[in-house]
């Protein structure tokens, strides 16, 4: 497509600008004047430039403020979307646990995801969108579990939250060696990501002293 003249006049005055090593140009504007400057890297005049920035600025703040206000019917709507991408119908009675599911989304707490306990496209197994899959789950440890599923968990078990229901809350054995093993896992990381600050530190040390070395004269290095 070729640039109208307008265009090509002011890429010219563009071009020319910054032979001359300028960073802007006066060129004029439909909606600031004939004496507006336009920037001569990229040719936009420079306050509607500012106009446009603090326009995606203000829908970001809006959008950021919708979803926090909003957080809880955002996320479950995307998680609803994300079954259907995936070629998976709602369950019938989805429409009936809406706001309880939104609900729960909201309360998520900070650190925390909401995790399908039973996900939604495991590979011998899919759960359902639906309430009683819900669990919160740290976020570092809803990564590490991505689509598995560990039948003899008690937390991936066909849960029932309604009173009188199957859902046991006692850790079962099995539960126990693997929080155990989480704790293990989690031990092994602090230790070493201490010993790497420790290993920085004397690192830091070391070029310290060798600057200091290199920095003396060879009269005080020989104590002359």
């Amino acid at each position: 497509m070729r640039p109208t003249k307008a265009a090509a006049k002011k890429n010219q005055a563009q071009q020319v600008a910054r032979a001359a090593g300028l960073e802007t140009f006066a060129y004029p504007c439909e909606i600031h004047g004939p004496e507006a400057l336009s920037d001569a890297s990229h040719g936009w005049c420079l306050e509607c430039r500012s106009m446009s920035v603090q326009k995606r600025q203000q829908k970001d703040q809006r959008k950021a403020q919708y979803d926090d206000e909003h957080r809880g019917a955002s996320r479950a709507s995307s998680a609803a979307r994300r079954l259907k991408d995936l070629g998976r119908p709602l369950p019938a009675w989805y429409d009936s646990e809406r706001d309880q599911i939104e609900e729960f989304y909201a309360k998520c707490p900070e650190g925390f995801d909401v995790d399908h306990s039973t996900p939604l496209q495991g590979k011998t197994v899919c759960g359902l969108h639906t309430l009683g899959n819900l669990a919160y789950l740290p976020a570092k440890f809803n990564t590490r579990k991505g689509r598995r599923f560990f039948p003899q968990s008690r937390t991936q078990k066909p849960l029932n939250h309604f009173p009188g229901g199957a859902y046991d809350p006692l850790a079962s054995e099995y539960d126990l060696k693997v929080i155990q093993g989480l704790e293990i896992v989690e031990k092994a990381i602090e230790i070493w990501q201490k010993q790497q600050v420790q290993k920085a530190k004397r690192t830091a040390s070391r070029a310290g002293r060798s600057n200091d070395r290199s920095n003396e004269l060879p009269s005080e290095k020989h104590g002359i």
